[in-house]
């Protein structure tokens, strides 16, 4: 069982629909929307209930979405039932050899039967929940087309306003909760490298052709966007 499990049956309700969630999802998605277009195949890692994946189809993107939490899984499938540019399937970014191939019945294969992606994008700190991330380098690094995109939303340990505001509230343990409970991101485990210094709350920093050299050895471009 996932930890996200119990969350799913109310995640849209708790946070999809938040203000925050939906100032920084608008965002994201003008992102998404300048990196894919009508046509790409891409691969979403940590989907959630389906929000961004959704918001691709509907602007001609095929989406494998894939996450490691029935709950969400469920809600994904819910949400985007009877729309056919997106698939969806279960996918443990920590526990990837033994799993079922990836595929969106078409485009060219890897070795395992699964399909070569046009871009990987992953949002609201999904890397942060694992360990080590050269492993995931050296999966993707055959399952992204030479020339594609890999763009990976994480999460620093300290977050300005979120302190100040649940501090203002009295809400001590929320508002230090990312030094105890998230991962920093740390560049040199997954051989990416950040070379963007510009300040905002959620940004894509540009990365060099050897930056993320496991995944970028067939010529894929990462970035990174911290929140």
């Amino acid at each position: 069982m996932s930890a996200f499990d119990p969350l799913a049956p109310t995640y849209d309700h708790d946070f999809t629909a938040s203000p925050i969630a939906a100032h920084l999802r608008a965002r994201v998605h003008a992102r998404l929307d300048r990196a894919f277009g009508a046509g790409d195949s891409v691969l979403e890692l940590g989907c959630g209930t389906g929000e961004d994946a959704l918001r691709l189809a509907q602007r001609g993107v095929r989406v494998l979405a894939t996450d490691a939490s029935d709950g969400m899984l469920a809600a994904a499938r819910a949400k985007t039932a009877g729309e056919p540019l997106i698939m969806i399937q279960k996918l443990d970014l920590s526990n990837l050899t033994p799993q079922p191939p990836l595929d969106m019945e078409r485009g060219s294969r890897v070795s395992d039967g699964g399909e070569v992606f046009d871009a990987v994008y992953a949002n609201f700190g999904v890397l942060n929940c694992v360990d080590d991330w050269r492993p995931l380098a050296l999966w993707l690094s055959a399952r992204v087309r030479s020339g594609g995109i890999a763009g990976f939303g994480v999460m620093s340990p300290f977050c300005v306003w979120e302190i100040m505001w649940h501090g203002l509230h009295g809400e001590w343990g929320v508002a230090f909760r990312r030094r105890y409970t998230i991962r920093p991101f740390d560049g040199s485990r997954a051989t990416l490298r950040r070379i963007s210094s510009a300040s905002t709350s959620n940004r894509w920093a540009s990365c060099s052709r050897r930056a993320m050299s496991t995944v970028q050895s067939n010529g894929v471009r990462a970035g990174c966007a911290a929140c």
